[in-house]
């Protein structure tokens, strides 16, 4: 979900906007579920168990969003993606882009768009979906911890 847009100065006085995108994901414990031997004839034993809930951050340029498309449009060329907000200079009454009505439009969008990607089942497994939200990192970091302990 994006929960909002800010807007930063840049060094030589241009304007730049961030999305926020609030992620948040709830995964199983992976050590919740533990097989005991076939030859046994027990059942296996399943402890009950809550998923843990991960909630993160990041910011996004509208840039980085084209660049994803790019990227589910090449790791997916026969797959028809949803449609992408158009880039906006100026909006019908000459707003500049980074105007506070146009962002806002923008961050409405930029919601129907991520989750359009997340409800189809070819695109939400995407490696570049995966790098955009961060989840790599994410997994990588979980799987470490898991060891660790």
């Amino acid at each position: 979900m994006i929960t909002g847009a800010t807007q930063q100065q840049r060094i030589g006085g241009r304007s730049a906007v961030f999305y926020a995108l609030q992620v948040s994901i709830a995964l199983s414990d992976p050590h919740a579920h533990t097989d005991t031997p076939l030859h046994t004839h027990k059942q296996p034993q399943t402890q009950s168990h809550t998923p843990i809930p991960i909630s993160f951050t990041i910011n996004r340029r509208f840039s980085k969003f084209v660049a994803l498309h790019g990227q589910l449009m090449e790791e997916l060329p026969t797959t028809m993606l949803p449609s992408l907000p158009q880039v906006t200079v100026w909006s019908s009454a000459f707003k500049v882009a980074t105007s506070t009505e146009v962002v806002s439009d923008r961050v409405l969008l930029l919601q129907t768009y991520l989750s359009a990607l997340l409800e189809r089942d070819d695109t939400k497994r995407a490696e570049a979906l995966f790098e955009f939200l961060e989840l790599n990192s994410c997994f990588q970091l979980l799987a470490r911890l898991a060891t660790e302990s």
